[in-house]
């Protein structure tokens, strides 16, 4: 049996006579260095609070109860799985149990969608970095597209109508029962540094909720991908995407996420690559998607995951040194289940598994980004995964049919129906059933 860990720090109490008399924006910047007082970001940044000088991360068990009781040790891999937890994608990825593989997906759909919930995400996210709680305002457009019924939480007023309608006059009359849902981040002083609002409507009020609370993750995970980007490039008032910033409130609530992560005021950026900064420059995954096979093993069944479908694979990582021919396991998954074509996983895995049938397995080696993951710095390392496909559920018609077309077939046909009965000026019931019957026979023959 293991003990209930209880993470600690342990390091040397300051001076707080001399530290309070001392500016608090030089403490925070550089401390004091004649009285030791210097301020530990990487230790202030995952306690939540101010620690000086050099700090001990322990893993507390108790004995009280019984003295079989065992705690797992803290080593470096424990140090990154908490940096890890503190990042957008963070907590998806230990929730999945993949660290090297899974992604935060681009897209939300109750049906496929496995682990804790884009909103459960976006809360811890903010909860870790010590954000009040983000409040969500969803917004259903009536019927008669006359009345927007707000229903929001946390206690704040309800929005007005005013001319949102407008906008979706047409959702709302074919869609009646639409909703969407608006998203603000504030500081833990409630000062509001990030907005995110759409135009796009939902069926149901948790889908509008949940893929709102989505955006705002992929919004954080692309900044915290783009830390060196300039604040005057990145910051925009009004973006066009729906999001609004709010930068002098954003950079002082993340200044000590930044210094830890590589971004400081002195303009040196990897001040802290030792043990503290994570490289997740992604831009090579999206020239190199497509993964070149090997050891391709097992009969072809003729079921491939396709676009929309539920994959389930069994994989493992290694770290390869072509130097010396040595391989280190990093990861292994014995059932890992993953949307083709949601972003899940990362773009070489999705294209070996799109390329293997059921039980089928094949090998492949990526370059090796996440190279503070897994701790190596060589550059003569790869990644080597083996990949074998356990199972493919289809997707259902209609999922695959938003999937694959936008907007659907089915609303495309009666649009197109529509738009011939209006260009023929049918006025009739004849006139309407003699153009109808050649289009129905068509899509007979066709389907």
């Amino acid at each position: 049996d293991k003990a209930s860990p209880e993470m600690r720090f342990y390091f040397p109490a300051p001076d707080v006579q001399f530290v309070s008399d001392l500016s608090k924006q030089l403490v925070d910047d550089r401390g004091d260095r004649n009285m030791n007082c210097v301020i530990n970001k990487r230790a202030s940044y995952i306690s939540g609070q101010t620690i000086y000088g050099d700090a001990v991360l322990a893993n507390v068990g108790y004995t009280r109860r019984d003295t079989e009781l065992q705690t797992d040790h803290v080593n470096l891999c424990t140090y990154y799985r908490i940096l890890l937890r503190k990042l957008p994608d963070g907590i998806y990825k230990i929730s999945k149990d993949s660290i090297l593989v899974a992604e935060l997906p681009c897209v939300y759909t109750r049906t496929s969608w496995k682990g804790p919930s884009p909103r459960d995400l976006l809360c811890s996210f903010c909860r870790l970095q010590r954000l009040s709680e983000p409040h969500f305002a969803a917004n259903g457009v009536s019927a008669s597209c006359n009345v927007l019924v707000g229903s929001e939480e946390m206690g704040s007023p309800k929005a007005t109508a005013g001319n949102q309608c407008a906008n979706d006059g047409r959702i709302a009359k074919e869609n009646p029962d639409m909703f969407k849902c608006s998203v603000k981040i504030y500081s833990k002083k409630r000062e509001l540094l990030l907005e995110y609002s759409t135009d796009y409507s939902w069926s149901k009020e948790t889908d509008a909720i949940q893929n709102s609370a989505l955006k705002v993750l992929i919004w954080f995970n692309r900044y915290f991908k783009q830390l060196n980007t300039p604040v005057e490039k990145f910051y925009l008032p009004k973006s066009t995407d729906g999001f609004t910033i709010y930068p002098n409130i954003f950079l002082q609530e993340f200044a000590m996420c930044l210094s830890v992560y590589g971004k400081t005021s002195g303009g040196d950026s990897r001040t802290c690559n030792a043990v503290g900064y994570f490289s997740m420059d992604t831009s090579y995954q999206q020239l190199e998607s497509s993964a070149f096979l090997t050891d391709i093993d097992g009969q072809d069944s003729g079921v491939f995951p396709s676009h929309g479908s539920l994959a389930c694979i069994s994989y493992s990582v290694h770290l390869f040194m072509k130097d010396s021919r040595t391989r280190y396991l990093l990861e292994v998954n014995n059932e890992f289940e993953f949307e083709i074509g949601a972003g899940a996983v990362r773009n070489q895995l999705e294209s070996c598994a799109t390329q293997l049938s059921v039980n089928q397995s094949a090998c492949f080696v990526d370059q090796l980004s996440d190279r503070d993951l897994s701790l190596a710095a060589a550059d003569s390392c790869v990644l080597e995964f083996s990949v074998k496909v356990l199972q493919v559920t289809e997707p259902l018609e209609d999922r695959m049919e938003k999937a694959l077309f936008n907007p659907p077939l089915s609303k495309q046909r009666v649009e197109f129906a529509v738009r011939h009965i209006n260009q023929l000026h049918a006025t009739t019931l004849v006139n309407i059933t003699f153009i109808l019957v050649p289009y129905l026979q068509v899509l007979a023959c066709h389907y």
